[in-house]
C-alpha cells in the first residue's frame, strides 16, 4: 500500500534537505511533468505530525536532533504569520 507523497516529503524535508533548500526541492518535484497537485497545507500537516513524533522521544535521547526539529517547528509557526 502506498502512502501520500506528502508523508514522504515530511521525512525528506526534515532529515535530508537543508532548510533553505526545501522550497527549491518541492518546486523541482512538482515541476511541469508531475501530475500530482502541490498542496503545501498537507505537507505542513505531515511535517507537524512528524515533528511532534520526533520531539516526543528525542528530547532526552538525542538533544541535537530535538533542537533541529524544534527549530523547524518554530520556522513553520513564523511562516504561518506571513
Amino acid at each position: 500500500m502506498y502512502g501520500l507523497p506528502e508523508s514522504d516529503f515530511a521525512r525528506v524535508l526534515l532529515d535530508l534537505i537543508p532548510e533553505k533548500l526545501s522550497d527549491s526541492f518541492l518546486d523541482g518535484y512538482y515541476g511541469k511533468s508531475c501530475h500530482i497537485k502541490k498542496d503545501i497545507r498537507i505537507i505542513r500537516l505531515f511535517l507537524l505530525m512528524k515533528i511532534v513524533e520526533i520531539c516526543s522521544w528525542s528530547c532526552k535521547r538525542s538533544p541535537d536532533y530535538y533542537v533541529k526539529t524544534f527549530h523547524t517547528l518554530e520556522n513553520m509557526y513564523d511562516q504561518s504569520d506571513e
